[in-house]
């Protein structure tokens, strides 16, 4: 389970499931229905007991009372949970330090607090794409775009637009693996570490009104050439969400962008990096790979 904070949404477990959650119920789902198969999903995997399912159950709480109110079962474990101290007592044992825990626990109050409180305003169903809106939003090659992951965020850099011959109209991003609480500033997005790399057609992609554009960087012409040497690619929205992506890679965007721009005047970009830097994490028709750091901008 990965965290970065001691507020309640902070953690890939909450993330994964209130996402997993949404798109369900914007599919037109009953909230009861995803809830079972989603606790079914982790109970099959888990002891019921597992502090692993304590942030399942605070995520699929917090859906359900945004999408109308939360069912007492739900409820009651919540409260169960936080009252007995339980989902305390696990973050010490992954050896949380004290003054953490303490804001857990306050941040655990206010969350009850909430829980019990009516929402004011019960969340829509999001509607399908139509044709029309088939296309991808405006992007700015070499935008820094924030979008919501869970209730926080997480960014992406656009490398290049291009026409794929699989999906036509499509958009290479760089997506970070950091996560922020709230809006970072430009300076951060664009030294974020890269957690992998995509390129999306329209109908994998997000609308224009969830992203925000932060800033953009200089990008040299034809990185999806310089990255993939033509590799064809067709990858899937979920990887926006993905907490698979690893934390080895120690390039930035900045880094990527200045690389290509060695290679494109034909210097030598090696000199730039450390030389075990090991793989890169692609995704490729939607399955997260690696891909040697040697066999791009033909470093050796």
């Amino acid at each position: 389970m990965g965290m970065w904070g001691f507020g309640v949404t902070q953690s890939d477990e909450y993330c994964e499931v209130y996402d997993r959650f949404m798109e369900q119920y914007d599919e037109g789902f009953d909230v009861s229905d995803i809830t079972e198969v989603i606790l079914d999903d982790y109970l099959a995997d888990f002891d019921p007991d597992d502090g692993i399912l304590h942030d399942v159950y605070f995520a699929i709480a917090k859906a359900q009372w945004q999408c109308g109110g939360i069912e007492p079962e739900i409820l009651k474990k919540v409260t169960e949970i936080i009252e007995s101290g339980s989902n305390i007592e696990f973050l010490r044992e992954l050896e949380a330090d004290e003054d953490g825990l303490k804001q857990r626990k306050r941040n655990l109050k206010s969350f009850l607090k909430t829980l019990n409180t009516p929402c004011k305003t019960v969340r829509k169903r999001k509607g399908e794409k139509s044709e029309e809106n088939s296309k991808l939003p405006p992007l700015v090659t070499g935008g820094c775009y924030l979008y919501k992951y869970g209730e926080n965020y997480r960014s992406f850099v656009v490398l290049e637009c291009l026409e794929s011959t699989i999906v036509g109209e499509a958009v290479l991003c760089a997506i970070s693996f950091d996560h922020y609480d709230g809006t970072p500033d430009f300076e951060r997005v664009q030294n974020a570490t890269i957690g992998g790399f995509g390129c999306y057609s329209a109908e994998e992609f997000f609308n224009e009104d969830q992203l925000m554009l932060l800033g953009q960087i200089a990008m040299p012409a034809d990185m999806y050439d310089k990255l993939f040497r033509r590799i064809p690619m067709s990858c899937k929205k979920d990887d926006f969400k993905t907490a698979d992506f690893s934390a080895e890679f120690k390039l930035s965007v900045l880094d990527i962008a200045k690389a290509a721009d060695f290679d494109a005047q034909g210097k030598d970009a090696n000199g730039l990096f450390n030389k075990n830097l090991g793989d890169v994490r692609v995704s490729l028709n939607g399955i997260i790979m690696t891909m040697p750091w040697n066999g791009i901008f033909g470093i050796k």
